[in-house]
């Protein structure tokens, strides 16, 4: 436990999260676990985040 933010919760449990939610969100995990993180996705991430930044 955090003395900051308090106990983690699973948003996962308890039926935080609408469930076809979850369902898109697990494909979408396994998805790009099984593609990783290549030059192109580690680029995307960089510009993306410059453009958030700026």
């Amino acid at each position: 436990m955090n003395p900051i933010t308090g106990p983690l919760i699973d948003l996962y449990e308890n039926g935080y999260v609408n469930p076809v939610y979850q369902a898109e969100a697990q494909i979408l995990y396994r998805s790009t676990q099984e593609i990783g993180m290549g030059r192109y996705q580690w680029g995307l991430f960089v510009v993306a985040g410059f453009r958030w930044f700026v």
